[in-house]
Formats: C-alpha cells, structure tokens, sequence
C-alpha cells in the first residue's frame, strides 16, 4: 500500500515539473518574440530618422545655395520638420512601447524565477519521494526477509511440534503400561509384604559388604600398580649405563624432572595435549611418555591440581597412550592385554 501511494506522488510530481517545463518554454518564446518586435521597430525609426535628417541637411545646403527657391525651401524644411516631429513622436511611442515590453519582460522574467524555484523545489520534493520510495522497498524487502525467516521457524517448530506429540503420545502409553505393571506388582507385593522386608535388610546388609570389598580390592590393585611402575622405573634406572647414571637430573618434590633431561619427548602426540599444554607440563617437570605412563595416583591429583582441570588424564586416558608411544608395559596394559 505504501508502494502504490508513493508511486502516484511520484507521477504527480512529474506531471507538475512536466507542466512547469512548458510554462517556462512559453515565458521564453514570448520573450524573445517581444524583443525581437521592440529591435524591429527601434531599427526602422532609426532609419527614418537618419534618411530625415539626410533630408534636411540636403534642404538647407539648398536654401544657402539657391535664393530663388527659398520659399519652396522653406516649404520643404516644415515639410521635413514636420515630418522629424512625427518621426520623434513614432520614437516616442516606439520607446514607451519598448518600455512596457520590458517591464513585461521583468514580470515575465520574476514569473519565471518563481517557476524555477517552484521547479527546484518539485525536483528536491521528487527526489525525496524516490529515497523514500527506495527506502520503503528495502524496509519492504528486509520484511520479506523477515516473514521467509519466521516461516521456515514456524514450519521447525510445527515438526517438532509433531515430534513432541509423538514422543508424548508414546510416553502416555508407556507409563500407562508401566502403571498397569505397578498395580500388578503392587498386587503381588501385598502377598509378601514381609519377606520383602526381609530380602532389603539381607540386601542391605550384602551390597555394604560388596562395597566394602570393592573399595578394598581398588585400594590393593592401586597399590600394586603404583609398587609395579615404581619397580619398572627402578629397574629402568638401574640398567642403564653408570656414567649415565651421574648424568640424571634432579627430581622434584613429587618425583618429576626438576631440570630438563637429554631426551624429551613430543608430548603432542598425546590425544588431548596441545603446544600450550605441552609447555605447562614440562615447566612441572614432565618431558617423557615414560613419566606419564608411570605415574602416581598421587602425581595424577597433583597435576590435575597444578592444571586447574580435573578428571582430564583419566578422562583422556594420558597414561594409556604415553605408555603405547613410549613402548612402556604397565600393570594396566598386561591386565588388558590378559
């Protein structure tokens, strides 16, 4: 609607500025068509002046040279008075004549100042109502965008919509099945009422005896696997050559490098450790797959500390690979390979 009301002021301004346009052209025409008759008329007095005074002065060398014709002459210097005094009053009104042409002229002129403004002010009148017409496609165009972008989310969210349905008319029916099944087993519970009671306190008692054993059994396999790499490092260092021996840097408080040794190893190649990572570990004093497939329970909690994560060696499984890129066997790698 907009549209088509901006387009209508659009042909309207062009039929003024069209109208204007041909007024002006007129003012013109009528203009010069008037100056043309005031220079027409101003030549001819002009020349009817000069062949009277061509007259006259031939008249006047005739009456000094000729005394006989002097009366004649006389006759005919009225005669050519006369005649300059028409032509002075032809002047006249020739001259008055141009005179009210021109203050025509001057009106004509100020008409068409005024139309020329009128123009100007139509064609910046015009050119606002075409920026504003573009301006009305464009916000047009972008609520076009606007209306295709909430119809594609009106049709995803009628899919889900559907989805949900389904999934809600699927879930009504499990639940009326599993009511079905609690008031079955509600059923069969009323029977046995006591030896369920019975069952929970044997049960009770068994998973904290379960729990008791498995949290045992963790604490003694944690124990020997530590013992088991602590021995594999020990065995380690004790083949190696004795001037090599001298040569080992010294360790830290929780048993890494304090220094870096000869062989450092790309850390990088561990899933989940990146240049960034590698730097913060070897300024604790990690530089081998060695030290991380052998370390500590301990070790693993001060890292994760040092870190500021929590859960990312076991989560990533550091040991696991360092011990795989390294060719180190653990407890852990004989259990899985067993």
């Amino acid at each position: 609607m907009i549209y088509l009301i901006l387009k209508i002021l659009a042909f309207l301004l062009l039929a003024l500025v069209v109208g204007f346009l041909l007024g002006a052209s007129l003012y013109r025409s009528r203009y010069k068509q008037a100056a043309r008759e005031s220079q027409s008329g101003g030549e001819a007095s002009q020349a009817e002046i000069e062949q009277l005074t061509e007259a006259l002065s031939t008249a006047r060398l005739a009456l000094r040279g000729e005394s006989k014709d002097r009366e004649q002459a006389q006759a005919r210097v009225a005669e050519l008075e006369t005649a300059v005094s028409s032509a002075d009053r032809r002047i006249e009104t020739a001259i008055n004549r141009a005179q009210a042409l021109e203050e025509s002229l001057d009106k004509e002129r100020q008409v068409l100042t005024e139309a020329d403004a009128a123009l100007r002010e139509l064609r910046e009148e015009h050119q606002k109502a075409l920026h504003q017409l573009e301006e009305a496609q464009t916000e047009r165009s972008q609520i076009a965008g606007q209306i295709d972008t909430r119809q594609t989310e009106v049709e995803v969210l009628t899919r889900d919509r559907d989805t949900w349905q389904s999934d809600a008319q699927t879930a009504l029916r499990r639940v009326q099945e599993l009511e079905n099944e609690l008031f079955a087993a509600t059923a069969r519970a009323e029977g046995a009422e006591e030896e369920r009671r019975v069952l929970n306190v044997q049960l009770e008692s068994f998973e904290r005896r379960t729990e008791e054993m498995v949290l045992r059994s963790n604490a003694q396999t944690q124990t020997l696997a530590e013992r088991e790499a602590r021995i594999l490092e020990l065995e380690r260092q004790l083949s190696l050559a004795p001037d090599d021996i001298g040569e080992l840097p010294a360790l830290n408080e929780v048993g890494f490098f304090a220094t870096p040794p000869r062989e450092i190893d790309d850390l990088k190649l561990i899933s989940g450790v990146g240049p960034k990572l590698e730097r913060m570990l070897n300024e604790l004093g990690i530089y081998q797959y060695q030290q991380i497939a052998l370390m500590t329970s301990g070790q693993v909690a001060w890292v994760n500390e040092q870190l500021s994560f929590k859960g990312r060696i076991e989560r990533d499984n550091w040991i696991k690979q360092a011990a795989l890129l390294g060719g180190i066997t653990t407890g852990a790698n004989r259990e899985q390979s067993a």
